[in-house]
């Protein structure tokens, strides 16, 4: 009952505010439809424009180009495999992820092979 209440609530605020109004949000849409038309004449879809700004191809702690990714098994980040083991050693009970925000311990048990970025970071190299 509760929910209905506040779902009810939430569309009466969605149908009565003018997003238009908060300057982020215009700046948000207009950069969404330029990617959009830009993307369309390229022939591919925004997802795929999305997802390229998103991957980092470099190692968090080294800031260096990972060669052999792993990822931590609890958060999903990324590393290369030779600098978060050499970091986990100096704390064998756990080393927090090195991810600003990400507070999971990690341990050499929490890592494996990262096998999409390994396929991406191949296929960059071609």
């Amino acid at each position: 009952m509760q929910f209905k209440v506040f779902d009810a609530m939430y569309e009466e605020y969605l149908s009565n505010t003018n997003f238009t109004e908060f300057s982020k949000y215009s700046k948000f849409v207009e950069a969404v439809q330029s990617l959009s038309q830009a993307n369309v004449a390229f022939g591919a879809g925004i997802e795929a424009v999305i997802t390229e700004a998103i991957v980092s191809t470099f190692d968090p702690i080294t800031k260096q180009p990972m060669v052999d990714p792993v990822k931590g098994a609890k958060c999903g980040h990324t590393y290369e495999r030779s600098s978060i083991i050499e970091l986990i050693k100096r704390k064998p009970k756990g080393t927090r992820c090195p991810y600003v925000g990400c507070h999971e311990k990690l341990t050499l048990r929490d890592l494996q092979d990262d096998e999409q970025m390994k396929l991406y970071l191949s296929q960059q190299r071609k």
